[in-house]
């Protein structure tokens, strides 16, 4: 899975000129958003299987369910145009996240 993630990041950012030397501000918003995504995508993974471990409590799920409703349609959408308040949430979004996917793996209480 984490192979699968990084071919898809490296392709991203490929087709947003990640290591381009002429790359504008615009395309490092680009790539910025979707490294973010990408992150996104793996600690909801984590999270969800905290959930599913019965690590969270009622109020975390409701959140999980609440990050993923909100945050998800963002990534799986095409590039925002306004790439630094997309990129804003989804970065809120693994914070909390990452917390949840640290109960799992008891790094967090």
């Amino acid at each position: 899975m984490k192979k699968i993630i990084l071919v898809l990041v490296i392709a991203l950012a490929g087709c947003a000129g990640f290591g381009n030397s002429t790359t504008t501000g615009a395309d490092q918003g680009k790539v910025n958003f979707v490294q973010n995504c990408t992150i996104y995508a793996g600690v909801l993974n984590g999270a969800l299987q905290a959930a599913q471990a019965g690590k969270l409590n009622a109020e975390q799920t409701v959140q999980l369910k609440t990050i993923s409703l909100n945050v998800s349609p963002i990534c799986k959408g095409p590039v925002p145009v306004n790439t630094d308040a997309a990129t804003a949430q989804v970065t809120a979004a693994i914070t909390t996240l990452t917390v949840y996917e640290g109960l799992l793996k008891g790094t967090a209480k």
